[in-house]
């Protein structure tokens, strides 16, 4: 919307108009119209500015989803990395365990062999001094 009136002349016309004013009434409204005419041209650029800023606001909601997205897909990313390493060391923990179950059921079963043949040679040499210490005493 203008507010300049077909008989007034255009915002962009020289300061000085053609005739000099005749009287101070007449320079002072000269001087009103130029300084509407600037006024107008400056609420167009301040209208043309608020249409650009309101373009930018409206995509700004899409460029705000795209960027979430774009994070939560790395937050998802990262968060699937981490949870897999920790499967990892898991898995690793667990088959160590395994090793080290079967490593001390092999030394529990070794240990047991061992003390049974160890109980098994002292009663045999128990055995054995008890009955030379009989044919001792008796002969």
């Amino acid at each position: 919307m203008s507010l300049e009136s077909p008989s007034l002349p255009p915002a962009d016309a020289p300061a000085v108009s053609a005739s000099p004013p005749r009287s101070k009434l007449d320079f002072l409204f000269q001087e009103m119209l130029i300084e509407s005419g600037r006024t107008a041209d400056r609420n167009a650029q301040i209208a043309a500015q608020l249409d650009q800023v309101a373009l930018i606001a409206r995509g700004l909601p899409a460029q705000l989803r795209q960027a979430s997205a774009e994070a939560a897909a790395e937050v998802a990313t990262s968060a699937s990395r981490s949870l897999s390493e920790a499967a990892r060391s898991l898995s690793k923990a667990d088959w160590d365990l395994r090793v080290t179950v079967g490593a001390l059921a092999g030394v529990n079963l070794r240990n047991a062999w061992r003390i049974g043949i160890l109980c098994a040679g002292s009663s045999f040499m128990g055995a054995v001094l008890g009955a030379l210490i009989t044919q001792l005493v008796l002969a």
